[in-house]
């Protein structure tokens, strides 16, 4: 589907309903620091299908939590596991 109004009155016509988007839902998390002088790494991933492109992020921050830098990688056509697989690999 092109998300398009041609392809809406096509999906109507042979009686196919939509159905909006529902908005992802904010959650808060928490975590502790890591002990001084190390550094902890957030990662995370995901990929567009499975299998997919994926891609991989991750955060660094030291004791007090303070931001040092982030990676952000493309991962190539691969499953999702996979990804975040990479993206533990990349915090090496």
């Amino acid at each position: 589907m092109f998300n398009n109004a041609e392809a809406v009155g096509i999906l109507k016509r042979i009686g196919i309903g939509s159905r909006p988007k529902v908005a992802p839902k904010v959650t808060e998390v928490f975590c502790l620091p890591p002990e001084i002088d190390e550094i902890i790494a957030n990662v995370d991933n995901s990929s567009l299908g499975n299998p997919g492109n994926g891609r991989a992020g991750l955060v660094f921050r030291n004791h007090t939590c303070a931001f040092l830098g982030s990676l952000s990688r493309g991962t190539g056509l691969v499953f999702n596991y996979i990804a975040e697989c990479y993206a533990i690999v990349f915090a090496e």
